[in-house]
């Protein structure tokens, strides 16, 4: 069984279903509630251990109610939360969450315990993260623990992925150079290339520069069309090498930015079995999401979100 190693973060999602979004100083009657676990890094190791990764977890969570409901939520999926610690005097992190009737969301996130992950808690974890054939990241943590984590995962020979999100500009070249997998949005894919990336071609473009600058493979999600993965190919010629993961189009996305997430947790059971070797062949994975907000949380009731078919 591959080892993952996720390092991110935790989430819980208040979720409130809304007719609309009320106007400044207004008051409206929303017509439901729900309480869920999310939070980027935990949907990501919730998605590669349902899809069979041993996963072990780095993350904080708060002093409050809401930290023993995330600790057996990762346990129920058979997620190491070994290293999953509590912060004392700090909440938890929190996402509100505003689902409207079309299913189009708006989100708040306020980091909370998730800023106190620091790199001494990488270096805590060293032992255990030297066993993993992957380590997994994202953006909603400090930005000095994802280098850390790079830099960890660089010198010891551990193929690395991140998921740059949320989206954030002016990041490292250095350490973007470092990574084996990227796997952005195409917005996020704009930022970090500082080109316009609004169709297909433009997305294709935009990874080639990635690809170029170091990054071994780039994938990049295009929502309710298609995935398009860029990898640099380890031979003498330096030659490239495409593939294409298309969503089925009898699947309906319900929400573009969560499956984004999830489908880079989806990849990191395929890519740590690919270790520092290029893409052979094509993955077509096939979306089921929850309605509504629920494709964001790690509180899944049947299957993968995500499956590499």
């Amino acid at each position: 069984m591959s080892k993952i190693a996720v390092i991110g973060s935790n989430m819980v999602d208040l979720i409130t279903y809304i007719d609309r979004m009320p106007a400044q100083g207004e008051t409206l009657e929303a017509p439901g509630f729900a309480l869920g676990c999310g939070g980027k890094g935990a949907n990501q190791a919730v998605a590669a251990a349902k899809l069979g990764a041993e996963v072990v977890m780095l993350s904080k969570v708060g002093d409050d109610m809401f930290a023993d409901n995330t600790l057996a939520n990762f346990q129920r999926f058979g997620i190491d939360t070994r290293y999953v610690q509590r912060v004392p005097g700090v909440s938890s992190g929190v996402a509100p969450i505003f689902v409207q009737a079309d299913s189009h969301n708006s989100i708040l996130i306020v980091k909370g315990a998730n800023a106190h992950l620091l790199p001494a808690d990488i270096d805590a974890a060293a032992a255990d993260l030297r066993e993993c054939t992957l380590i997994v990241l994202q953006l909603e943590i400090n930005l000095e623990t994802v280098y850390y984590a790079i830099e960890f995962a660089h010198r010891h020979g551990i193929a690395v992925l991140l998921n740059p999100a949320p989206a954030l500009a002016g990041l490292s070249a250095e350490h973007l150079s470092q990574l084996d997998f990227l796997i952005p949005n195409e917005s996020e894919l704009a930022l970090i290339t500082g080109l316009v990336v609004d169709s297909p071609d433009s997305a294709r473009n935009a990874a080639r520069t990635l690809v170029a600058s170091g990054i071994r493979h780039v994938i990049v999600t295009l929502g309710e069309l298609s995935s398009m993965a860029w990898a640099q190919m380890l031979r003498a010629t330096r030659t490239f090498c495409s593939i294409t993961l298309m969503v089925r189009r009898s699947t309906r996305v319900i929400s573009p930015s969560s499956s984004s997430t999830l489908r880079a947790g989806s990849c990191t059971r395929r890519t740590s079995k690919w270790r520092r070797s290029c893409c052979r062949q094509p993955v077509s994975p096939k979306a089921i999401t929850p309605k509504r907000p629920k494709a964001r949380c790690a509180r899944w009731r049947q299957g993968p979100v995500l499956r590499s078919v």
